[in-house]
């Protein structure tokens, strides 16, 4: 089933590999897009990534995920004319930093949520970086208002409390704790609204899951219509259901069920309710539109090419 915007435009012609080739979406059979040095196994994945609302592509190391992961992007960046960005969610910081690294060629337009990065390429994409440059400053006042609650609040329990009795000054301590955390809340909620403003201009939002689960509310906000997951064999159901808004069209799931699998801090969780099992394993388990990478890239062709021994 094609996604919901292709339905609703009636889009059918895609330029693909930045204008060199012109490929009718809805043909069963796509030509061999020879600029894009597909395998026909990666051609047949990217074909089904573009062309239907929910897809996972699975791999062994080396057969080429997140290359066919950024061009899928690419090809969505040149062709979707949408009114939200595409949202992109990998397991690892280190998995989004290079996912995102290879995704700059394309477009400028990203911003990178989370403080983990360890790429210097993406310093300035950053989030935090671009709350300024897109109307940050109106929260200002708010955040300065609450900053000033703030020591007003920490004097309050510092001074005035003498002579007044031993209950007294636990409840005022009690008011005044219930103040901080709602002014907290207020503050957060600030940053989180200016975060939301600054995702809504851009093309491309990255983050982890763990990211992702945490800013429920605001991704459900953020609305965004495509999500392509990296690692997807390796999460938990649930983060990635945290992931998906009411507003989502097209889901892309990328990962390898067979090396990694989603891990709990309990591991009796994984035993009893079979947490251990991933969407992505159980969509791949049940066939619902998955499709497998068969050519491994990595090893030297004499070692890849021989017969696996199980």
């Amino acid at each position: 089933k094609l996604p919901a915007y292709i339905r609703k435009r009636g889009l059918r012609t895609y330029k693909i590999g930045g204008g060199k080739h012109y490929v009718d979406i809805l043909q069963p059979i796509w030509p061999k897009l020879e600029s894009m040095n597909f395998n026909p196994s990666q051609l047949k994945a990217f074909q089904a990534a573009l062309t239907n609302e929910f897809v996972a592509i699975q791999g062994p190391p080396g057969t080429g995920k997140t290359f066919l992961a950024r061009q899928i992007v690419s090809a969505l960046l040149d062709n979707v004319n949408i009114d939200t960005p595409i949202l992109v969610i990998c397991y690892k910081n280190q998995a989004l930093d290079q996912f995102l690294e290879g995704i700059l060629e394309k477009t400028r337009s990203i911003i990178r949520i989370g403080n983990k990065s360890q790429s210097e390429k993406l310093e300035e994409f950053n989030v935090k970086q671009r709350r300024p440059k897109y109307g940050y400053f109106r929260y200002a006042q708010e955040i300065e208002k609450l900053a000033k609650k703030y020591e007003s609040l920490a004097k309050q329990q510092l001074i005035g409390l003498i002579n007044i009795s031993t209950q007294e000054i636990k409840q005022e301590m009690k008011n005044i704790e219930d103040q901080i955390q709602n002014a907290e809340k207020q503050l957060d909620n600030a940053r989180n609204r200016a975060d939301v403003s600054v995702m809504r201009k851009a093309k491309v939002v990255g983050m982890t899951t763990s990211g992702a689960a945490r800013l429920r509310p605001w991704l459900n906000e953020l609305g965004a219509k495509i999500v392509v997951i990296e690692e997807a064999a390796e999460v938990l159901e649930s983060h990635i259901v945290t992931a998906l808004s009411s507003q989502c069209q097209h889901v892309i799931l990328l990962g390898d069920h067979k090396q990694l699998r989603p891990s709990t801090e309990v591991y009796e969780l994984c035993q009893r309710y079979n947490l251990d099992i991933s969407l992505f394993e159980r969509m791949v388990s049940n066939g619902l539109n998955c499709h497998q990478l068969n050519v491994q890239h990595r090893m030297r062709p004499e070692f890849s090419s021989r017969e696996v021994i199980v």
